[in-house]
């Protein structure tokens, strides 16, 4: 079978089997660039079943945006699909991605990405139907945002109907986990007084919880959908703690 001409970039953290359906998932590439985030992975071996690659960094990644943009550089082709190693992108792809390739006038693509969380697919709240790009011509792809990166596009845009299928977290510890890494990154990279604010530290991640519930609808995916709200409400508590603790560490001792 044909490869088509796109460039998958897959940013890895993790060694385990959510690894091994992301790369499975996206065969239809004839080119996988991977960035190797320390994730500890036997590229080698896997290389004797997939067309790798392999970009190992330095260091853990601060400034997810930044990896994502340098990492164009790396694409052979003119159209590149952002896959991370937790997703999974759905059956039924390969037609969209031809059509998209073939418009002319067109210089972004629009996918869905719906969680998997405790072993059911999200269909609310924070979690559920998200409209991503993450397919682009590389000229045309710029990201912003240390964290939760959002890619900036110019030119036309296409709406597709390729489903990502995120594997995000197989555990609520491992959650929480994540959450606390990622809203240190989020604390460090603010530039005011953030999370010195009383009232926001009372009541923002409370408003939050109730947004992802309610507004969102977080509530009709069950037990899980309330679980993933409370936890979407926690990262928000614990960035401004965290800038908090960041602040204090930071101040000028008070002179006698």
């Amino acid at each position: 079978m044909n490869k088509l001409a796109i460039s998958v970039i897959m940013l890895v953290h993790r060694n385990d089997e959510r690894l091994r359906k992301a790369l499975t998932s996206v065969s239809f590439a004839n080119q996988i660039v991977i960035i190797d985030n320390q994730s500890g992975v036997d590229w080698a071996e896997l290389q004797k079943n997939y067309p790798l690659e392999v970009r190992k960094l330095k260091e853990k990644i601060e400034d997810f945006s930044k990896v994502r943009n340098q990492a164009l550089g790396y694409a052979k082709n003119e159209w590149v699909f952002f896959v991370d190693s937790d997703e999974e992108v759905a059956r039924g792809a390969e037609p969209q991605l031809i059509e998209l390739l073939s418009l002319a006038n067109v210089s972004f693509g629009v996918v869905y990405r719906s969680d998997i969380f405790l072993g059911k697919q999200q269909h609310y709240g924070e979690a559920g139907h998200q409209a991503l790009v993450r397919l682009g011509k590389k000229t045309r792809l710029h990201f912003t945002g240390m964290v939760h990166e959002i890619a900036v596009a110019n030119g036309n845009c296409h709406y597709t109907r390729i489903e990502l299928l995120h594997h995000a977290h197989s555990s609520i510890s491992e959650f929480i986990d994540d959450i606390s890494g990622y809203a240190h990154i989020v604390a460090r990279a603010k530039t005011t007084d953030f999370g010195q604010n009383l009232f926001e530290l009372i009541c923002f991640p409370p408003v939050k919880l109730l947004y992802g519930l309610f507004i969102q609808g977080g509530i009709l995916d069950g037990w899980r959908g309330v679980v993933y709200a409370c936890c979407m409400s926690l990262h928000s508590l614990l960035v401004r703690i965290y800038r908090y603790e960041i602040l204090a560490n930071t101040a000028e001792p008070e002179k006698n």
